[in-house]
């Protein structure tokens, strides 16, 4: 009997202890498991509470990003003045003989747009602007076949009035066929807060990406150099456009 009862003591023992190193080996399975979900999802953790609660003062971009790029894909528009030169877009369409090949800024077909919002009177500041966004397109060298310039504007330019066709060439003018209120609305709101009640909040250089989206908008009387670097970099990590 007493053999017995030793063997049951061992053998109690013995499943208790393996009992415990079965729970032991558990929790170190979960401990093993939680450890690897927290390093997944710390980066976005991370990420999101960078996003929101410490966001840097500065950025490396000399233009406005905006937060909510407005699609501007199809907007109907109208050409109001074509370029004869300095225009790849341009030149595509004398080529193949197109009378008319604007009807939505879908049409430029993935390229870079330099944007321009103002007056139909073409003053000195709008003077600047114009050679700024012909400037930056020669600029980026090889990259000038990605890139085009339209001006919006309802009425003829006073470009070819004031001799400035030649200075200026190659900028497209262009309306817009319907829906410019609510366009203009869209773009309006997209900017800063502080941004949005301003008189002519939207005069001066955009720059619109491949896809017809309203991405970026540069300060009034913008530095070349700054505005250049801005869309260097796009199109360097761009595949597209």
């Amino acid at each position: 009997m007493a053999f017995i009862r030793d063997v049951s003591t061992i053998f109690f023992v013995e499943t208790v202890e393996v009992k415990e190193q079965a729970h032991i080996d558990s929790s170190r399975k979960n401990l093993i498991f939680w450890l690897i979900v927290s390093l997944c999802i710390a980066p976005v953790i991370l990420s999101t509470l960078s996003y929101y609660f410490f966001r840097p003062s500065s950025t490396v971009n000399y233009g406005l990003l905006l937060e909510s790029p407005v699609n501007a894909r199809e907007i109907p528009i109208f050409e109001v003045q074509r370029p004869s030169i300095e225009s790849a877009f341009g030149e595509e369409l004398e080529m193949t003989g197109t009378p008319s090949g604007l009807t939505f800024l879908k049409n430029f077909k993935g390229r870079w747009l330099l944007a321009r919002f103002g007056g139909d009177i073409c003053d000195e500041r709008c003077e600047n602007e114009l050679y700024v966004m012909r400037q930056v397109r020669l600029m980026t060298g090889k990259n000038r076949h990605r890139v085009e310039r339209i001006w919006f504007s309802s009425e003829e330019t006073e470009l070819a009035k004031r001799n400035m066709s030649e200075k200026y060439a190659g900028t497209w003018k262009v309306g817009i066929e319907d829906g410019r209120s609510e366009f203009y609305k869209s773009l309006s709101s997209s900017l800063p807060e502080n941004l949005q009640s301003k008189k002519n909040n939207l005069d001066g250089i955009w720059l619109v990406d491949p896809r017809g989206a309203f991405m970026m908008k540069f300060p009034i009387s913008p530095d070349i150099r700054k505005v250049y670097k801005d869309l260097s970099r796009l199109l360097k990590v761009s595949r597209v456009g």
